[in-house]
């Protein structure tokens, strides 16, 4: 009798386990994520955030006051150290954040036109979201921006989120704030 009892709570077990895997689905550890739209990106993005993380070329910056806010903007962009002063180049230019969710890894684009000047130049970069932060890399400091070009392929986009010694990326992990806000 014990052993049919054992028996049982083992193949109960079992039973649970299989139905926890088949309703959980691909939620599964390792699974992928489920892919953003358009919309959701730019919902995401277009808001203020502020560093939590700095990284480039193997440096890593955590201190607040090294840090920087950063708010995105259909038409805006402007950024602001995290010990108050503000640091865009506001009135200065036109600036457009560029959002493209069909690529992968999504891109993140700041272009920019000097009031007065033709040319426009863009600042290419990638984006992703884990667990409520956006993760962003853009080229490192010795070619930041290219001329401006309609399909988005930019010698300088960084193709992968790790900023070491190699790639000189500079990858910010980023959490939501309020505008100017920390």
């Amino acid at each position: 009798m014990l052993r049919n009892l054992i028996t049982l709570t083992v193949l109960f077990r079992v039973l649970v386990a299989l139905i926890s895997v088949a309703w959980l689905g691909q939620a599964t550890p390792g699974a992928e994520p489920a892919k953003l739209t358009q919309a959701e990106v730019e919902r995401l993005v277009y808001q203020s955030w502020k560093e939590v993380k700095y990284e480039r070329n193997g440096l890593t910056i955590e201190v607040p006051e090294h840090l920087t806010g950063h708010r995105f903007g259909t038409k805006d962009y402007h950024s602001w150290a995290l010990a108050g002063e503000l640091t865009g180049v506001a009135g200065e230019s036109e600036i457009q954040v560029i959002v493209d969710a069909k690529v992968d890894p999504m891109r993140l684009d700041i272009a920019y036109q000097y009031k007065g000047k033709n040319k426009i130049y863009v600042t290419p970069g990638i984006v992703k979201f884990e667990k409520g932060e956006m993760i962003w890399v853009e080229a490192g400091v010795e070619q930041k921006s290219e001329t401006f070009r309609e399909d988005g392929v930019y010698e300088t986009r960084p193709t992968g989120f790790v900023a070491d010694e190699k790639n000189h990326y500079v990858k910010r992990i980023l959490m939501p704030c309020k505008y100017l806000g920390h």
